[in-house]
């Protein structure tokens, strides 16, 4: 009797439960159960492109890039004070007309070999496999075509002169400058940006300020980008910026 009665009231029960779910609930269950692994993967995916996407809207981009490569190492302060002073003094306009004038830099610490025995005399010793790498590195990014306004050692400028890749300088700041045929940089101790800026003037005085050839690719490639590079290079010598 009393068997019945309970089998009675699990019945009741269940025949609530039954009203009680909708078919929607049913499916959705039913769902869950056999794709929530699909589910949670494909929300992952969302939220990543979400926060790319927003991410790529908030990036503002450079007008222009700057290379620093020699046996020196630039700090991070050091690249913010030549992004600013560079931006603020010497940027000709503003490039990409996003009503912002903005640089960036890439810097690359490379010694020659001459350089690395000089200092091991002096007991620093430099990382022959760092050094190798940092070396690719740039000679990657240089093919790029990005680069046009440089600040080189000497050994990396002379690499540059003879494989034709620098612009002379007579053909930038024209016969007046006293520039011979040969030159293809300015000492970075000879030009205005050194000259007028504390920050800058720590950096090293045989480094030379040089121009790039327009690339056939990359960000050189583009008239407006190069003229306007080219203006900033004239800026950068002559003290010309605003």
């Amino acid at each position: 009797m009393m068997n019945n009665q309970y089998n009675q009231g699990e019945d009741k029960i269940e025949a609530e439960d039954s009203k009680i779910k909708s078919p929607f609930l049913s499916w959705l269950e039913n769902f869950w159960y056999y794709h929530k692994w699909h589910v949670l993967i494909g929300s992952f995916f969302v939220v990543v492109l979400v926060v790319l996407i927003m991410q790529s809207i908030k990036k503002e981009e450079p007008d222009m890039m700057l290379t620093f490569a020699g046996s020196y190492y630039l700090s991070p302060t050091e690249v913010t004070e030549i992004e600013k002073v560079v931006s603020d003094k010497y940027l000709a306009v503003d490039c990409n007309k996003d009503g912002k004038k903005i640089l960036n830099t890439r810097r690359y610490e490379i010694y020659s070999e001459d350089e690395i025995n000089a200092l091991k005399k002096e007991g620093v010793t430099v990382s022959t496999v760092e050094n190798s790498q940092n070396m690719n590195d740039y000679s990657t990014y240089m093919a790029t075509g990005d680069s046009i306004i440089v600040i080189l050692s000497g050994y990396l400028y002379e690499s540059l002169v003879e494989n034709e890749r620098l612009v002379k300088v007579s053909e930038i700041l024209g016969a007046e400058s006293g520039k011979g045929e040969d030159v293809y940089g300015i000492r970075l101790a000879d030009t205005a940006l050194y000259r007028e800026n504390e920050a800058i003037s720590q950096l090293p005085e045989n480094f030379y300020l040089c121009l790039m050839r327009q690339y056939v690719w990359g960000q050189s490639s583009h008239t407006d980008v190069y003229e306007c590079a080219k203006s900033t290079f004239v800026n950068m010598v002559n003290g010309t910026g605003q």
